[in-house]
């Protein structure tokens, strides 16, 4: 069973492309999820899929880990499987998050949109300043942690331009787990349709030089070993 838990409409950035029509300071008790998910376990769920949503869930980050502490009580007391993820536009991610998250197995998906000049065009704070430095920051410290982690990259026509580069950039930084979508609610004229093809077709032309170069990189290893991470 999925459980979709928006822990606060709150949101410290004003992505231009957000769906969502208004800001508040309205939060979801605790004791809200917990009941969810004894009440879904009650009722026969095999298993538990928590999302934890906005706004920017990690402006209640407490409440958050709160939840997944009793998450993780109730798969041990229950035996129903449960994983967690929560969508985060990075600009409150820091070590201790990090380390908590890892403890209670937490998936972390990243809203980063690639290169400056791409992320920039639309994630922007509540007076319209760029937050690609701090989003970046919180990059490197999912690289840094070394688990797992999801990069989540929207393409609109103001910033298509930069799709092939945005995805390289960000494969350099380190994310393994890239997923790009398309704004459908913008306007896309042809000329940007045509930006659009032309920069899947260089996308596509870099993952397979990056094929190339890890199939090359395995036959040039000694005894046809794979080559160890960092070296």
């Amino acid at each position: 069973m999925d459980l979709t838990f928006i822990l606060t409409d709150a949101c410290n950035l004003r992505c231009r492309y957000c769906y969502q029509p208004a800001f508040g300071q309205d939060v979801m008790p605790c004791d809200v999820a917990v009941e969810a998910m004894r009440n879904a376990v009650r009722h026969g769920a095999e298993r538990l899929a928590l999302t934890f949503f906005g706004g920017e869930p990690l402006l209640e980050d407490e409440a958050l880990l709160a939840i997944l502490t009793e998450a993780r009580r109730l798969e041990n007391d229950s035996g129903v499987e449960v994983t967690a993820k929560v969508s985060t536009n990075g600009t409150r991610l820091s070590e201790k998050f990090l380390a908590h998250a890892a403890e209670g197995g937490l998936f972390i998906s990243l809203s980063h949109d690639g290169v400056k000049e791409a992320h920039d065009a639309s994630r922007v704070s509540v007076r319209g300043e760029g937050s690609f430095e701090v989003v970046d920051r919180a990059l490197r410290l999912l690289v840094a942690h070394g688990r797992p982690f999801g990069v989540y990259s929207v393409v609109t026509p103001v910033n298509v331009a930069y799709l092939a580069e945005s995805r390289e950039y960000l494969w350099e930084a380190g994310a393994r787990i890239l997923v790009t979508t398309l704004d459908y609610t913008a306007k896309w004229d042809r000329p940007a349709v045509r930006m659009l093809r032309r920069q899947y077709g260089s996308a596509f032309a870099g993952t397979m030089r990056l094929r190339r170069l890890r199939a090359a990189s395995r036959n040039a290893d000694p005894g046809g070993r794979r080559p160890r991470c960092g070296g």
